[in-house]
């Protein structure tokens, strides 16, 4: 749940951005999971990018515990 001070605007801009990031990562990880190699850099590149997206998003409105594990999750995949 968003911090109650988020304006509706930004809350809204957030959850779009976050729902098309997060299904983006997943079908990603699902990829990867597979054990494809040709792709895996590119996949792995995707994946970071798309996580530190995520944290700035989150940080940005206040989701300190999700900002937070994406820095780990980005992290794990340094």
């Amino acid at each position: 749940m968003l911090p109650p001070d988020i304006p509706q605007e930004l809350a809204a801009i957030f959850a779009e951005e976050a729902a098309e990031l997060l299904e983006r990562l997943e079908q990603a990880a699902v990829v990867l999971g597979r054990g494809v190699d040709g792709d895996r850099a590119r996949l792995v590149t995707q994946l970071r990018r798309d996580l530190h997206t995520l944290k700035g998003s989150a940080g940005t409105v206040g989701l300190a515990d999700a900002a937070q594990a994406c820095h780990a999750l980005e992290d794990q995949l340094q």
